[in-house]
């Protein structure tokens, strides 16, 4: 069984009355065009036109805006002509000549100007998508400034009403930053991580908190004495001296800070009430905006397989197939759901026919069963969002949201690995985590919404966000040599002064310039628990003191 998580690679080259050899010109591999044989699944476009170049002797090469695309090629006996014109038709591309006997994979230059104003498109509906979120937080704040002092109005449980009186003091324009604040704070995909620790929208010094504000937060702040901490206690006895925030820590509440002096920088965060669109609600607007462009301006048929949207945003002509015989054949398949790089692997074994298609790190899964041939594709065309078409015993498949999918996946060989880890039940290792760190956060977003049951990397993509500090120190970690992780993973860790100095200046840039100072070490330390390990990255001061830099929870470490 071929499942999306297995990458398995092999080519076998023919050439009838002749010896392929690397040193044979291109002009003589084209003119045989030898038959090749070859089963990449997820592999990079730029590795398999690699293998097909050694197999036939061509000088071949993919673009930068290709090189990435991970790809599913499975030929039998089919002549490298061929195998390079579908994959080139599956990618909207072209080979054109790039020196002397050479070839080069590129984009169309329709499909690339698509691309681009598609992506200009995407950008313009989600700042309207947010701005849509920011009316909504506004007009819930002027709906609670309007009826707090109404005894019957329905609050919900999440509104206090006493910092809600403290609002009503505050600025119009200090609530209009606050919840365009908010909205930055907020991811439109989901799977995102909020943003943290944003700068207050209002902060109101000691000295100009006007004698209504102290009344209001003063009686608030001595209703609840009776359940209040020590710290504010002091707060509500020393609130002439105190500084006052108006923020959100999480995107989600409005928050209001109070600051004492003297309290070694402490600051309460009180809510005040919490109401905003998620992530997914975003999303939503901004996709139907961008299908809505999507369908007044469809891609070039290079794009998608001819394939586009209809009226109602279905994929129109999403299946062809160029024999009407081969249409009703039956092919027989497992009664099972599969995922769609799983689906393609398991209907090139049942029906013979060559593959070519693109491959996503997706969690959607489609029921196959035993079907005539266009009725098994038409099945799947939903769940997968896929257009089909066979010609000449080619199958190409092509995500029909592939311009939305491109700069969410993650390099290759990644994610494969750490799916395939969790599938079998195995933990990953701090590294991996710290390679998922260094992602772009498209990628992240991405990754932290795949859920196929209990597979799910929502932890570790997390652990990667848990604080701008903490993301650059994995970041750091990623970029060590095995040597030096070596070096961290051993008890006492391994001197900073031994780091090259590029990567003290990277270390420097995670903390401060302290790091170099003699006697630090930096090391990976391990608290073991009864299934897996939490493993920090921390610095070894010479008094005995360890500052830590990241920890995540859930790893192996070696």
């Amino acid at each position: 069984m071929f499942g999306m998580h297995l990458i398995k690679f092999t080519v076998v080259a023919l050439l009838v009355g002749a010896t392929v050899r690397c040193g044979a010109t291109a002009g003589q591999a084209r003119a045989a065009s030898p038959v090749i044989s070859l089963r990449s699944v997820g592999e990079p476009a730029s590795r398999v036109v690699a293998a097909v170049a050694r197999s036939s002797g061509r000088d071949l090469a993919v673009s930068k805006e290709l090189a990435g695309q991970k790809l599913v090629v499975i030929v039998r006996q089919m002549p490298t002509d061929r195998v390079l014109a579908a994959v080139a038709e599956l990618l909207g591309a072209r080979w054109v000549a790039a020196g002397k006997g050479a070839q080069r994979l590129e984009r169309l230059p329709g499909v690339r100007d698509w691309c681009s104003r598609r992506a200009l498109a995407r950008a313009d509906a989600e700042k309207r998508a947010k701005e849509v979120g920011r009316r909504f937080i506004r007009s819930n704040m002027d709906e609670a400034l309007s009826h707090v002092d109404d005894p019957d109005w329905d609050a919900g449980g999440s509104l206090d009403r006493g910092l809600t009186q403290f609002l009503k003091t505050i600025p119009p324009a200090a609530l209009d930053r606050l919840s365009q604040s908010m909205m930055e704070m907020t991811p439109v995909r989901p799977g995102g991580a909020r943003a943290t620790d944003p700068p207050p929208a209002l902060v109101i010094p000691a000295e100009e908190l006007t004698q209504g504000q102290r009344d209001v937060l003063g009686a608030w702040l001595t209703g609840r004495s009776r359940e209040a901490t020590d710290f504010n206690s002091r707060l509500a006895a020393d609130l002439p001296r105190c500084s006052v925030a108006l923020t959100s820590t999480d995107g989600v509440g409005v928050d209001v800070q109070i600051a004492r002096p003297g309290d070694a920088g402490r600051t309460a965060t009180f809510a005040v009430f919490g109401s905003a669109y998620s992530p997914a609600k975003l999303d939503a607007l901004a996709s139907a905006e961008t299908a809505d462009w999507a369908r007044a301006n469809p891609p070039p048929n290079q794009a998608a397989l001819g394939s586009v949207p209809d009226d109602i945003g279905r994929p129109d002509r999403a299946v062809t197939i160029d024999s009407e015989e081969e249409a009703g054949r039956q092919v027989e398949m497992p009664t099972r759901r599969l995922l769609r790089t799983e689906f393609l692997c398991q209907f090139a074994d049942a029906v013979g026919v060559a593959i070519v298609a693109d491959h996503y790190t997706l969690a959607d899964r489609a029921e196959a069963r035993t079907a005539p041939l266009r009725q098994l594709l038409q099945g799947v065309v939903g769940a997968y969002a896929t257009a089909f078409r066979i010609r000449d015993g080619v199958l190409l498949a092509r995500r029909l949201l592939w311009s939305e999918d491109d700069p969410r996946e993650a390099p290759w060989p990644h994610p494969d690995p750490w799916l395939s880890a969790k599938r079998e039940g195995r933990p990953l290792a701090l590294v991996d985590v710290a390679r998922m760190a260094a992602l772009s956060n498209e990628q992240l977003d991405a990754l932290g919404c795949y859920r196929d049951g209990p597979v799910t990397l929502e932890r570790e993509t997390v652990a990667c966000r848990a604080s701008q500090r903490q993301r650059r120190a994995l970041v750091w970690y990623a970029g060590a040599t095995e040597a030096e992780r070596r070096g961290m993973n051993e008890a006492g860790g391994t001197p900073v002064g031994r780091l090259s100095a590029d990567r003290a200046r990277e270390l420097i840039s995670v903390t401060d310039p302290r790091v170099v100072a003699a006697g630090v070490r930096i090391a990976v330390v391990v608290a073991q628990g009864a299934v897996t390990d939490t493993a920090s990255l921390v610095l070894l001061l010479p008094d005995g003191r360890r500052e830590p830099l990241a920890s995540v929870g859930g790893v192996t470490t070696p």
